[in-house]
């Protein structure tokens, strides 16, 4: 049997080249029974399919002449304010104070060292990395490791339970959190030890598109069940010499916003990640926010099914019944054989300049293209008044893309079988789906809300509708742009026509 076919243990990998049956059943029935069935599922143990080992260990191996493993090591820091501090996120609670922590909130590190290049994934519990921790974990790494930025994946979760790092009363919080991610990068470059990752995918089903267009394509912030979104839930497990997982890096695309009240906590991912560490002892489990910008957890309202529940009475309940969704979504996929992809690193980061309108479109718009049937035609005008005689885009936004490439399996150097895309912003499903079909060929992984901020990032046809997330006057053409970016990046230049 072809070797690229097997997977740790000489398992059949057939079913990890995408969702299995079995897992995307799994996943409908779950959706279908609801919560209650989850949590009574996850008082069950549960261990590999394909041998008897502990859930996510494999058989203990060692290195040998012709292996090339990676090092690797991950930890987890206590970012939970000390002290009362607004909260980020939601226009309707500015400036309230946290009234409690129902779960503590964390960063944390997984860094991977080929010998020849190093990678650190930094990631948190918070709506996004404030500019000076970046700046800060940048030189940093770059004075002490000789890092550059396309080799530090700083992604937020963008958790609308943690803190506001622009609170004036609590200005120290910044430092707070900077000092102990800066000590938790030294802390896991220093013990490092030989590694194998491995890749697998599966489905989970927390999500829902919040964009509901009315008669006239204008949308509002409701529940969309025929909306775009991306089930799809990725997950990297780096294993020691010893068969134990070292870590779980999951990226799944949804907003972190289950709840609206005042207590501190970490949401769905936070809490069923920390409920996945309390059942694998001694592993680091890690989100990536994907391409979530317009899905959000579908949680309605009882009395209206098109209405978000902002659930202000009973918030830490509702979220640990999700965080049990996407505890077991992950637990579904460690189950299964995965791909092993250990091998050469290989990090590029490049900044591309989204065009921008005029200014930022108007769903009601002014004579003589007004009225709600005459949004192209308004929309044209101000594309044309964006371009100069020449038809170049008199201004642009940075954007910093991330394409980080693990190769082939079994520590050959060879090839690139896993491939990880990160960009700055809000980035908007429609990309993330674009991106992975363009893509077919690669185990693909889309991550959003790394690095700075730069606003929400519509797709092409969602622009026209506006909505809450239409507040930056990009192109149409920023699309197209960003994503021939991406793929320059991973396939290189097409070719001549």
């Amino acid at each position: 049997m072809d070797k690229d076919l097997l997977g740790e243990n000489g398992d059949n990998m057939e079913t990890s080249r995408g969702p299995s049956r079995r897992g995307f059943l799994l996943g409908s029935l779950a959706s279908f029974l609801g919560m209650s069935f989850l949590g009574a599922c996850a008082r069950r143990p549960m261990k590999s399919a394909h041998n008897a080992l502990p859930l996510g260990a494999i058989a203990p191996w060692e290195t040998k002449a012709g292996f090339f493993p990676v090092h690797a090591a991950a930890g987890i820091a206590d970012i939970t304010p000390s002290k009362p501090i607004r909260l980020a996120g939601y226009n309707l609670r500015k400036g309230g104070r946290h009234g409690g922590v129902y779960e503590p909130i964390r960063a944390k590190v997984l860094v991977l060292d080929d010998s020849s290049t190093k990678l650190a994934i930094i990631t948190g519990d918070i709506v996004g990395w404030p500019r000076p921790i970046i700046d800060a974990v940048r030189k940093h790494l770059l004075d002490k490791y000789g890092m550059q930025p396309a080799q530090i994946l700083i992604n937020a979760s963008h958790n609308h339970e943690g803190p506001e790092f622009r609170d004036p009363t609590y200005p120290e919080y910044t430092g707070e959190v900077q000092a102990k991610v800066l000590a938790l990068l030294d802390d896991c470059f220093a013990r490092t030890k030989p590694a194998r990752i491995f890749f697998g995918r599966g489905q989970c089903h927390i999500g829902v598109n919040r964009r509901l267009p009315d008669r006239f394509g204008y949308v509002i912030m409701r529940i969309n069940r025929y909306g775009v979104t991306d089930p799809e839930l990725n997950v990297l497990k780096v294993v020691g010499t010893d068969g134990k997982p070292i870590a779980v890096l999951t990226n799944y695309a949804c907003h972190l916003t289950t709840t609206a009240t005042f207590q501190i906590g970490g949401d769905y991912a936070g809490v069923g990640l920390r409920m996945l560490e309390d059942e694998m002892p001694g592993t680091v489990a890690l989100f990536m926010q994907g391409a979530a910008g317009d899905i959000k957890p579908n949680v309605p309202r009882k009395d209206n099914p098109l209405e978000f529940d902002r659930h202000m009475d009973d918030g830490p309940e509702t979220v640990r019944q999700l965080a049990t969704v996407y505890k077991n979504s992950v637990k579904r996929v460690l189950a299964q054989p995965m791909e092993d992809i250990t091998g050469a690193i290989d990090c590029r980061m490049e900044v591309v300049q989204l065009p921008l309108m005029a200014k930022t479109f108007d769903a009601i718009g002014e004579p003589p293209f007004d009225g709600p049937t005459r949004k192209w035609v308004r929309m044209a005008k101000l594309i044309l008044d964006a371009v100069d005689q020449d038809g170049n885009y008199k201004k642009t936004r940075d954007c910093e893309v991330y394409v980080t490439r693990i190769g082939n399996g079994m520590g050959e150097r060879i090839g690139s079988k896993f491939v990880l895309v990160a960009m700055n912003g809000e980035v908007c499903c429609p990309f993330g789906l674009r991106i992975k079909s363009q893509l077919p060929n690669n185990s693909v992984a889309v991550a959003a809300y790394t690095g700075p901020g730069i606003g929400y990032v519509l797709g092409a046809q969602e622009l026209s509708g506006k909505g809450y997330e239409g507040r930056t006057p990009y192109s149409p053409d920023h699309e197209d742009v960003l994503v021939c970016k991406v793929m320059d990046m991973v396939l290189g230049p097409p070719p001549e026509m």
